[in-house]
């Protein structure tokens, strides 16, 4: 019984900071005022929308018909699909829409990283000012390449556009997808952008400026290459900008089945970058003073909110257990561990409660508990790195 108080100690302290720099955030988006504000410029870099595309011939015509739409001067952008060791007929779906695109086949070196190394090496060489990664499965807003023109202007080497969903009602799984991403896209990313600190990259509507890819050539390759590479930009002083005005919808899946290999591989491989990233970030800021640095490292360790809160329930268990059985200091250890569960709930509710509830989005809650467990499953099977390395496209339709 003596070890439990020396295990629990050290985990409740570490919940306790990160429930604190979670809150500290979600204060930081609803109490600080907006960050700088930019005069939107007229139109004049060059931008290459880049998609990669591995078997999407089906469902690519959406996000390439938002290509079209875009406001902004035709002559000043090109959408370029990446067709990456496709075994369909992608590469035709592009060219019917009338769009350029580039057939990588290399079975060696499979995954979105290496089809950007490939893409961005061509395109490079070629008359473009700014590079767009939009996935195959999303649309943008039409505001997309204004904002981006102005920010990129306006000094910034690095944007992320806002990461929102197209289906958020689709069922149950969909719309708590949904509310995660309000959780970050607001309180987290909205949050630690009031306060001036760098974000990570999502993946999808990421712009980078020609310096940028210039000074950092791409070389991120595991499957969760958006977070290892701009995680590489951190340490060279560039700092990712997080941009609440441009938007990139992504159709979500809506099925266990459908998400099971895709979350999975993205908690494998987010567990595997903290591990190799977080605390290196984290001492080099304290040495250095640099707290975004620090901010990166400490920020690595809390996004994943289901392994936050599956790791506050067990604690939450240990400590009732210790408690029960009269252990010394039980009611303090078991106090502190369900003060910090009841925080993570408010946290929770807080996203539910930012947007719109409905009937349709009630019932949907009620069945959370059992998608939860789900989560809870995930997160486990990422932190010892199940099926990190799987490649494969994620259903949705």
């Amino acid at each position: 019984m003596s070890i439990i108080p020396v295990i629990l100690a050290p985990v409740l302290l570490f919940l306790s900071a990160a429930v604190l720099y979670l809150f500290a955030l979600a204060a930081a988006y609803f109490f600080c005022r907006p960050g700088k504000r930019y005069d939107e410029r007229a139109p004049e870099l060059r931008f290459a929308v880049i998609i990669p595309a591995h078997n999407e011939a089906e469902g690519i015509s959406a996000t390439l018909e938002s290509m079209k739409n875009l406001d902004y001067p035709a002559h000043l952008y090109d959408a370029v699909v990446i067709a990456d060791n496709c075994t369909d007929a992608t590469a035709e779906a592009a060219g019917k829409e009338g769009m350029r695109c580039l057939v990588r086949e290399d079975p060696s070196k499979k995954g979105k990283g290496h089809a950007l190394e490939y893409a961005l090496r061509v395109l490079l060489r070629e008359e473009f000012d700014c590079f767009i990664v939009v996935d195959a499965d999303s649309v943008l807003t039409g505001n997309f390449l204004r904002v981006m023109n102005s920010r990129m202007l306006a000094g910034h080497g690095v944007v992320q556009a806002c990461y929102g969903m197209s289906n958020p009602d689709a069922g149950p799984l969909s719309y708590l997808f949904f509310i995660g991403n309000v959780l970050e896209n607001r309180l987290f990313y909205g949050g630690k952008s009031k306060l001036g600190l760098p974000v990570n990259l999502r993946g999808n509507g990421m712009c980078f400026s020609r310096r940028v890819l210039e000074m950092q050539p791409w070389n991120a390759y595991s499957v969760v290459e958006d977070t290892e590479y701009g995680l590489k930009l951190i340490q060279r002083g560039v700092k990712v900008h997080f941009e609440q005005d441009a938007q990139v919808l992504a159709r979500q899946p809506e099925t266990l089945g459908q998400a099971r290999n895709q979350r999975i591989r993205w908690a494998s491989g987010n567990m595997a970058v903290t591990r190799a990233y977080a605390l290196r970030l984290m001492l080099k800021g304290l040495f250095a003073y640099d707290l975004a640095l620090f901010d990166t490292g400490f920020g690595l360790l809390v996004l994943s909110k289901p392994l936050l809160l599956l790791l506050s329930l067990l604690s939450a268990a240990v400590s009732l257990f210790y408690f029960s059985a009269g252990g010394k200091g039980g009611a303090v250890f078991a106090g502190w561990a369900v003060l910090l569960l009841l925080a993570q709930t408010a946290y929770l509710l807080t996203g539910i409660f930012m947007e719109e509830i409905n009937c349709l989005r009630m019932r949907y809650l009620l069945l959370s508990p059992v998608l939860i467990l789900w989560f809870f499953l995930v997160a486990s099977l990422g932190l010892v790195g199940y099926r990190g390395d799987l490649w494969l496209r994620t259903k949705r339709v």
